[in-house]
């Protein structure tokens, strides 16, 4: 039987609390840390208090996730989807958000009145329609909620919806006991020595303005085979054209491609993560898909070919590389668009709060959920977005430089040449370096180091390979990166 971790045991402790006190509690844990398996053993509890539950999801494969782990757990959940009500008198249903708002006149007074509590699950979404009336017609309900990024689209807290809220682990935390990866960051030369960081003072406005023509940089393909060179991988991209011809360069390149999105039926979807569970596919292209929730098993990094200024969906899509197996222990997240430069590490504490909107150049970057998609160019923005981050249109004004525009032309992001480097292991410096050694500062199997400091070494491109393979495996090889290294 798996153990509890204690941070599990205290979350599930405070949920229970503050359930039996009438309370609308909000639990916020970074994705990979047990989110899913600690509210199971949560609704056990509320089920042997007699309490009857719903649990919300939005996606199917959450949906799904949600419906194996209660079966697996005892539970004998009944589910709403869009096959109607399965199972009578279940002590918990898991929910299609859509198909439950879909039946809710339908649904009987005795049933509508018999759920005491609903477990909204990636809640970031509760201000949304479907969300709201849901709430409202189970108005009796104390309302749970789960996400790893506790805002909502347009920047405001939660504290509508909730009113207590318990971060059960920091990411720092996390990753120093070995629950989760930490990151190599690899960015654009011309992003890392020229756009100021959050930390040295620059407000997120002026910082964007750095980042002005939205481009891919560097050759995908030579990068993708220099540090990965067949691990599988995630590659979130622009809209589904771009996805298309991202897929197509892959594969003509030889490597194993499954393009993933919503069109696709469950059991193709279902069949595409088996593949990459079995190690068959090297590279998983997707827009949205794979956002949320969705546990892709096997992935050793992602390489970043949307831009986006939602810290939800940055936080979200690296979360599914960050998540521990055997024989990883970092995973590399390539970001040629700057993302990172936007959003900082993702590795980083991030301060959360119900009462008050997120402020930036604290130490978490512009947040946004929802999707728009451009009407000149087509490609997918956050609604935090003021202007497409690929052609420039003013969301606000409608024009593109002051001008009307041609709202049936469609331009995608432009791939140019440029040089990769590390980015810096800590939030803030630009020394250049990183530091694969262990916390204890032991050097003795590095024979280039001395007793002092350890000397930095220029590697080359065959060295670098080697250490990122090396890392990404478990070996333990100790040496820094000198300001300047380039992926030649």
């Amino acid at each position: 039987m798996k153990q509890d971790r204690q941070y599990q045991t205290t979350a599930r402790q405070w949920v229970n609390r503050q359930l039996n006190q009438g309370r609308h509690p909000l639990l916020v844990m970074p994705t990979g840390t047990g989110k899913t398996y600690t509210t199971v053993n949560i609704i056990s509890d509320r089920i042997s208090l007699g309490k009857r539950v719903i649990v919300l999801c939005h996606q199917m494969e959450i949906f799904n996730q949600w419906l194996a782990d209660c079966t697996k757990h005892g539970l004998q959940p009944g589910y709403i989807n869009d096959e109607g009500v399965i199972g009578r008198n279940r002590n918990v249903y898991i929910c299609m958000v859509q198909s439950l708002e879909n039946i809710l006149v339908a649904l009987p007074e005795k049933f509508v009145r018999s759920i005491n509590e609903i477990i909204t699950d990636e809640t970031h979404h509760s201000s949304a329609i479907t969300w709201r009336n849901i709430y409202s017609h189970f108005e009796n309900a104390l309302r749970f909620g789960l996400t790893a990024t506790p805002y909502r689209a347009d920047n405001q807290p939660l504290g509508e919806f909730y009113t207590h809220m318990y971060e059960a682990i920091k990411m720092s935390e996390a990753i120093k006991k070995g629950y989760l990866c930490k990151p190599i960051i690899i960015i654009p030369d011309e992003y890392k020595n020229n756009v100021p960081t959050i930390a040295e003072g620059i407000i997120l406005k002026d910082q964007k303005q750095y980042i002005e023509q939205k481009k891919i940089i560097g050759d995908m393909l030579q990068t993708y085979k220099d540090i990965f060179n067949g691990l599988p991988v995630i590659i979130p991209c622009a809209n589904h054209k771009h996805a298309e011809q991202v897929t197509e360069m892959f594969y003509n390149a030889g490597w194993s491609v499954d393009h993933i999105h919503s069109k696709m039926s469950d059991a193709e979807r279902r069949a595409i993560l088996r593949r990459m569970k079995k190690g068959e596919t090297n590279i998983l292209i997707t827009v949205a898909i794979g956002i949320e929730g969705m546990d892709i098993p096997g992935l050793y990094g992602i390489i970043w070919l949307r831009y986006t200024e939602s810290l939800t969906i940055y936080m979200q899509f690296n979360g599914r590389a960050m998540r521990i197996m055997n024989g990883k222990k970092n995973f590399v997240m390539v970001d040629p668009v700057g993302n990172s430069v936007i959003h900082g590490r993702p590795d980083i504490d991030r301060k959360w709060s119900l009462d008050t909107e997120y402020v930036p150049g604290q130490d978490v970057a512009d947040i946004g959920v929802e999707n728009r998609i451009c009407p000149v160019c087509g490609v997918m923005n956050d609604s935090g977005n003021s202007k497409c981050w690929i052609c420039g249109y003013d969301f606000l004004t409608g024009l593109l430089n002051g001008e009307p525009v041609d709202k049936k032309k469609r331009r995608l992001p432009k791939f140019v040449d440029g040089d990769l480097v590390f980015l810096d292991e800590m939030e803030g410096e630009r020394n250049g370096h990183i530091d694969t050694s262990n916390s204890n500062g032991n050097n003795n199997n590095n024979p280039n180091s001395d007793s002092d400091n350890q000397r930095e070494i220029l590697l080359t491109k065959l060295q670098k390979q080697e250490i990122l393979n090396r890392d990404l495996t478990g070996i333990k090889l100790r040496s820094k990166f000198k300001e300047g290294i380039k992926w030649l």
